[in-house]
């Protein structure tokens, strides 16, 4: 089962006037643009982003040092855990979502209890693992689940909220507050931990990347531990989102043409809203929107029968198998690459970039549903790319796990 322990964080001073939450934290290196990382970069030449969206992996490397030798960083005393929760607002209800901070033990996927869901990009894992040969340091955690019905982690998690959070960040509309977990609950996190499955939701490249790292070592140490945020899937505020696909070809496709190959394995509808897909009682059905015009594509019942049984209900899954490749001719080369397609979890924004002719359709999804994902991950396959986007994300900059 799986390992998770404390560490020997380092963090901000955050006693220093120069260093503010808002202005050196940042969101994960994989959401931002490059519009976004020059804007956090020039606020503030302590930004996370300039060892974790470095201009070279070297001068990554450079920075960290530099801020440790300047005291801008510092490292806890002693091992410990802390606890993270995210308040937010979605669809307009509030949400509070906590989750654990410590370091999970590395093995391969499917042993010691922890499984992955999603595929990744061979690209994505050779620039982490660069970045980490660079800075000896683990800059961000990876996004884990589990399931633990009792009450005890959740008891630890009121308390803690009745003191004031060693670190306050409000962020794009969520509330981040981040505690030092008191050792005398060290060892229940620690015991409940050890007893139950994790599932990792964000992060599959790093923990790849941490695993590459650990074996490069060919010793023990601290990079046998991935720096890792665990969130108990009976959290109110756990929410997955779909992740919706935006068509972003540099050449224009044929649409008329393209509707006309899908309709061998779609019933295509046109609709007056986004909210039918909602309405819509198949799972993977999605929607096509196009300039001006919305379409519901629901998968044929006599073609029902070519799908895998575990993946038939993913969205992602039955958009890669019969429209990107067999609808649009699409190679599992453009798949994995990031010429023809973009994503994002929103549907206002993937509205406004079609209507902005940002990209030349958007094909809106469902999300996953929790069950779904572990039985996917239990079996030791993995759903398409980009199947699911687990909100909110955890920005980086509020601990670092230093690896030397």
């Amino acid at each position: 089962m799986p390992d998770f322990i404390p560490l020997s964080f380092a963090s901000y001073d955050w006693q220093r006037p120069d260093i503010n939450p808002e202005q050196v934290c940042a969101p994960p290196y994989d959401v931002l643009s490059p519009e976004q990382r020059a804007q956090l970069a020039a606020g503030n030449p302590y930004n996370l982003v300039h060892v974790d969206l470095p201009t070279s992996y070297a001068h990554a490397g450079h920075i960290l040092t530099q801020w440790r030798a300047q005291r801008v960083l510092k490292k806890a005393d002693h091992p410990l855990f802390a606890a993270l929760a995210s308040r937010y607002t979605l669809d307009g209800r509030e949400y509070l979502r906590w989750g654990f901070m410590g370091g999970l033990g590395l093995a391969d996927w499917g042993q010691d209890g922890v499984y992955p869901h999603e595929q990744t990009y061979p690209k994505a894992k050779t620039d982490r693992l660069e970045l980490m040969r660079a800075t000896s340091a683990q800059l961000s955690p990876i996004f884990g689940v589990f399931d633990f019905a009792g009450g005890e982690l959740q008891a630890v998690c009121d308390e803690l909220a009745q003191h004031p959070p060693l670190v306050l960040l409000p962020v794009d509309g969520v509330e981040h507050r981040l505690w030092v977990v008191t050792a005398r609950h060290a060892g229940l996190i620690t015991k409940i931990l050890r007893n139950v499955n994790v599932y990792i939701a964000d992060g599959h490249h790093r923990y790849e990347t941490a695993l590459s790292y650990a074996q490069e070592q060919g010793r023990p140490g601290p990079w046998d531990h991935v720096f890792a945020c665990l969130c108990n899937i009976s959290s109110p505020g756990l929410k997955i989102l779909p992740y919706h696909r935006l068509v972003t070809s540099p050449a224009p496709h044929p649409w008329p043409n393209i509707l006309q190959r899908a309709a061998q394995w779609f019933t295509i509808r046109e609709v007056e809203s986004i909210d039918t897909l909602q309405q819509d009682d198949t799972p993977s059905s999605c929607l096509l929107q196009l300039p001006g015009v919305l379409r519901l594509l629901t998968l044929k019942n006599t073609h029902i029968g070519q799908c895998d049984p575990l993946f038939r209900d993913i969205g992602a899954y039955i958009l890669d198998t019969f429209f990107f490749r067999q609808a649009m001719g699409l190679t599992d080369t453009d798949l994995a690459g990031g010429e023809h397609l973009a994503y994002t979890p929103f549907e206002d924004h993937a509205a406004e970039k079609v209507n902005q002719g940002l990209a030349q359709a958007a094909l809106l999804l469902k999300p996953v549903n929790m069950a779904i994902l572990r039985r996917v991950s239990e079996s030791g396959r993995l759903m398409p790319r980009k199947s699911t986007f687990f909100h909110p994300k955890i920005p980086g900059g509020l601990l670092f796990h230093l690896l030397d």
